[in-house]
C-alpha cells in the first residue's frame, strides 16, 4: 500500500500539520497509519490527548530509532491502505530509510526564499536516495501555510518561479493558512469534529483538506500508472 512521507528540515514549514491533515482525510475512507518520527512528537502528543472521536481505522504510531523505521513502515502497509510518515530534518539515516519506502515524498514549503531553499535541500536527498536505491523516487512540493486572499508578490514570484520549472512537481491544492488547522492541535480534534463556533469558517477548511488529500492520491495514481 502505498507510503507518503513527509519531510522538511524547516520548522514551521507546516509539516506535521500536513501529514496529520491527509491522514484524518484518508482515514474517512480506510485504515490508515501515521508513524511519527519527529523527535517532538507533536502527533503523537495530539494523538494521546484522550480524544475519543479518533477513528479504529487510525493508526499512530511512534518511532524513536533509525533501526526500527523500515520494519515500522513495512510492517504499517500490510495493515493498512495508506502510510503516512512525518519526519525529523533531513541528512539523518532515519530521514534516508524513511525516504527509501516511500512512494511519494511530499515536501511541505511556504512561500519564502529559505523555505524555498531548504525544499531544495530535501529534494537533493531525495535524488541522492533514489540512486541508491537505483530507482527514482517521485516527490512533490506541497505549498502550505498559504494566504487565501491578499498574497502578497513576493509569494507570487517565489510560486511562480518553482511551478515553472519542469523537474519540479507541485501538489496543485494548496493547503491554506487557515483558523481550524491551528484548533485541530490546540484541541486536540479532528478536523471535522470541530464546531463551527470554535474557529473561523471550518467548512472551508474542511473542504481545502479534501481538494488537497485529492490531489495527493492522484499524484500517487498517476505515478503508478507510469511505472
Amino acid at each position: 500500500m502505498p507510503t507518503i512521507v513527509v519531510a522538511n528540515g524547516k520548522g514551521g514549514s507546516g509539516k506535521s500539520t500536513t501529514a496529520l491533515v491527509l491522514a484524518q482525510q484518508l482515514a474517512e475512507q480506510v485504515p490508515i497509519t501515521i508513524i511519527d518520527a519527529d523527535p517532538n512528537e507533536p502527533i503523537t502528543f495530539w494523538y494521546g490527548g484522550g480524544y475519543v472521536g479518533i477513528p479504529s481505522n487510525f493508526e499512530v504510531v511512534t518511532n524513536d530509532s533509525e533501526r526500527t523505521i523500515i520494519d515500522e513502515i513495512d510492517e504499517a502497509t500490510r495493515r493498512s491502505h495508506f502510510v503516512i510518515v512525518d519526519l525529523e530534518g533531513i541528512g539523518s539515516r532515519r530521514t534516508s530509510f524513511a525516504i527509501s519506502r516511500a512512494d511519494l515524498v511530499l515536501v511541505p514549503t511556504q512561500k519564502q526564499r529559505l523555505d524555498a531553499e531548504m525544499a531544495c535541500k530535501v529534494v537533493e536527498e531525495i535524488a541522492l536516495e533514489g540512486r541508491a536505491q537505483r530507482r527514482v523516487i517521485p516527490f512533490a512540493l506541497a505549498f502550505t501555510r498559504t494566504r487565501v486572499v491578499a498574497e502578497s508578490r513576493t509569494a507570487r514570484r517565489i510560486a511562480a518561479g518553482i511551478r515553472k520549472n519542469k523537474l519540479v512537481a507541485v501538489v496543485p491544492v494548496e493547503l491554506h493558512d487557515r483558523d481550524a488547522f491551528g484548533a485541530m492541535w490546540d484541541l486536540g480534534l479532528m478536523l471535522k469534529d470541530i464546531e463551527a463556533e470554535t474557529v473561523t469558517n471550518i467548512k472551508a477548511a474542511v473542504e481545502n483538506a479534501r481538494g488537497f488529500t485529492q490531489a495527493v492520491v492522484d499524484i500517487i495514481s498517476e505515478e503508478r500508472a507510469v511505472a
